[in-house]
């Protein structure tokens, strides 16, 4: 009998030993997608944010991809992407470009999206890791927001620059102490903030309280 060659999806083939991946799908498809292809697992979280190598390529066209913290996952390849592609999707839906000031813009270079000082500064969506809160607490000196204040407390390394962790901030409650520059924060936060303004750097002494 003739050798049955297999025949891999078109989205399959493009995936080489070497590429840089990245998983492009929240978690609860993640874990419906991985069934048959090596499965999930919680602790997948910590790396779905992160970028990977791709090791190997299965027979069947599973990826074994390799990450920063020495973990390999065997992963469903419709459930990652080409980082190459994911940074020209980032960028087709980019606003375009205006002029910054420090009251509109993050202060450092992975914290470049849009402030109102009013609002907060980012759509909120689901915690990376536990999926059930949403990721209102931002970690610094990075700048990243992927996780919720529950798991936050708990993580020493930012799950996406793996940067250590020295300040935490978030989102949850309201806005109720104003710094000279005019940003604000909360009262929990305040002690976190250190007397320097974590959107324009400012230092500042005495926060006015809202009522």
């Amino acid at each position: 009998m003739p050798d049955m060659e297999t025949v891999w999806p078109e989205d399959v083939t493009r995936f080489r030993v070497g590429q840089k991946v990245k998983v492009k799908v929240p978690v609860e498809v993640l874990r419906t997608v991985q069934e048959g292809h090596g499965g999930f697992t919680p602790k997948m979280c910590d790396s779905m944010a992160l970028q990977g190598e791709v090791m190997e390529v299965t027979e069947k066209g599973d990826l074994r991809v390799k990450y920063p913290n020495n973990i390999c996952w065997t992963l469903n390849p419709e459930a990652v992407q080409l980082v190459q592609e994911e940074r020209q999707a980032a960028e087709a839906l980019a606003p375009e470009p205006q002029q910054s000031t420090a009251d509109s813009l993050g202060y450092t270079r992975n914290f470049l999206y849009s402030w109102e000082p009013t609002a907060p500064s980012l759509e909120a969506s689901e915690c990376a890791i536990c999926s059930e809160n949403e990721d209102l607490c931002k970690v610094e000196p990075c700048g990243h927001k992927i996780t919720c204040t529950d798991c936050t407390s708990r993580m020493k390394k930012c799950l996406t620059c793996r940067e250590t962790i020295l300040r935490r901030i978030t989102n949850e409650n309201p806005r109720d102490r104003v710094f000279t520059c005019g940003h604000s924060c909360c009262h929990l936060c305040l002690p976190n903030v250190g007397g320097i303004c974590h959107m324009c750097r400012t230092p500042f002494r005495n926060p006015v309280p809202l009522y």
